[in-house]
């Protein structure tokens, strides 16, 4: 099969499968982003509040490295708001902020060579239940509304 591949052909399919890769996980991380301010909107509605998570540390986990440090933040104060919730109306909600400290630990183990594998295969489970989490706690608190 590839013998009858053109040699100039095959860097050009790699370099366009990297293209597709990198839109394809900007496209992830916008939608990501978008069901997380969701939930922050519903949130201060259902808290009756106008102390919200500010957009900036939403979007600006497009940022590389200054992801991590905005994931985090905003995950702790998505759980403080959470519990305010909890606390208010005395119903438990879905979404748990730890899972997200694992995952940013995880993502950054990527790092370790040796661990790679492993470590990018628990990254994307833990970034889906993170999401899933994410969009059930949405779904719970417009129910509630």
């Amino acid at each position: 099969m590839l013998d009858t591949i053109p040699s100039q052909v095959i860097p050009i399919i790699i370099q366009i499968s990297f293209v597709v890769i990198i839109i394809a996980s900007f496209v992830i991380s916008v939608l990501f982003i978008l069901s997380q301010q969701k939930l922050v909107n519903n949130i201060a509605k259902a808290n009756n509040t106008t102390n919200k998570i500010h957009g900036a540390w939403l979007w600006t986990q497009l940022i590389p490295i200054w992801t991590y440090i905005a994931l985090a933040i905003t995950a702790v104060k998505l759980d403080e708001q959470c519990r305010a919730y909890e606390a208010k109306y005395t119903i438990k909600l879905k979404f748990k902020a730890p899972f997200v400290y694992w995952y940013i630990g995880m993502t950054i183990l990527n790092l370790v060579p040796i661990l790679n594998i492993v470590t990018t295969i628990v990254s994307l489970v833990l970034f889906i239940v993170v999401w899933s989490n994410i969009s059930n706690t949405t779904k719970e608190l417009v129910k509630n509304l």
